[in-house]
């Protein structure tokens, strides 16, 4: 419940090498809905709750021998499969599901996948960033984050960050770590206030998010840790990261900063945010009739890191569009 609490559930995908036995067993059965296709030729693969337990109950009854003859496969491969079957019935059991759907899908087709896009160039048909999106922002929610404040902070980070893309050799996956690494930014204050980038830090370093890569993670992680005070030197994050990989980290925390302190107060003051390059510095102008004097003290004190890692002196100023 602490995951998935949130969520109403209604179908599970079943992967895993016991599913060609499940759905030969299934489909002699006469149980859901497994035959290959139906009369239109269209795909039928799927069991409801009612028939997944009918199923259980018959194939617990029958030794292993009896289901390896059947079935035409090892005895080894059929006894395998009531402790397949108890696995998928608790997962019923746990999140409510009413359908089941059975996939032949196995890890070399993932691998086969995820080489096509990543040596090919072939773009998927589904779009795994919003995914990676969607498990940050339900992490943000467990640890019990100002959601309000937090897509606000994003808005004006991805505002920043896009003004920047063009001149400073940042892509679209450089886009979505900082989008998870703002999400994630304040999760720590859950455990402790006083530390919130330290226990931030220690919450993502032991979240696995699908999508993300260990040392991705790491230099989320490591933003979010030192999104107050002093920025490390490179020599004593090397052990972890390369000189390449520590200059984008830079990168990501220095738009954090600013995106951060323009939030300073939690109350989303700036209704509209535009940036500007002028003389040679570059100006972030906030819509509000609020006082922004904290918002732009924070702005000012972390300016000379922006500075320092972009080369462009940035200003929060007040205007009214």
């Amino acid at each position: 419940q602490l995951f998935l609490g949130n969520y109403e559930i209604k179908s599970i995908i079943a992967i895993g090498n016991q599913l060609g036995s499940f759905i030969k067993y299934l489909s002699s059965h006469n149980f859901g809905n497994v035959i290959p296709s139906d009369a239109k030729g269209r795909k039928r693969d799927s069991v409801n709750r009612t028939e997944y337990a009918q199923f259980f109950e018959t194939i617990a009854s029958e030794k292993p021998e009896e289901l390896s003859k059947e079935l035409e496969t090892s005895v080894e491969q059929a006894s395998l499969l009531l402790p397949t079957a108890m696995i998928y019935k608790l997962v019923f059991e746990e999140t409510g599901a009413e359908n089941m759907w059975l996939s032949d899908i196995s890890i070399c087709d993932g691998m086969a996948a995820d080489f096509a896009e990543k040596k090919v160039g072939i773009e998927p048909a589904h779009h795994f960033r919003n995914d990676i999106i969607k498990t940050a922002e339900q992490v943000a929610i467990r640890y019990n984050c100002d959601m309000d404040s937090n897509k606000n902070v994003l808005a004006n980070g991805l505002r920043i960050f896009d003004f920047l893309k063009g001149t400073h050799s940042l892509s679209d996956r450089h886009r979505l770590l900082l989008q998870i690494t703002i999400l994630l930014y304040r999760c720590g204050s859950f455990v402790n206030i006083n530390e919130v980038g330290e226990n931030s830090y220690k919450i993502v370093m032991s979240t696995e998010i699908i999508g993300l890569s260990h040392k991705e993670r790491m230099m989320i992680a490591y933003a979010i840790r030192y999104v107050d005070g002093k920025f490390p030197s490179y020599g004593e994050l090397m052990a972890s990261l390369n000189q390449e990989e520590y200059i984008l980290l830079s990168k990501l925390n220095a738009i954090l900063r600013l995106a951060d302190a323009m939030d300073s107060s939690h109350t989303q003051k700036f209704e509209e945010v535009k940036i500007e390059i002028v003389d040679e510095k570059m100006y972030v102008f906030g819509n509000t009739l609020k006082d922004i004097t904290l918002e732009r003290g924070r702005f000012a004190e972390r300016a000379d890191f922006f500075e320092e890692v972009f080369g462009i002196r940035p200003e929060l100023r007040r205007k009214r569009f």
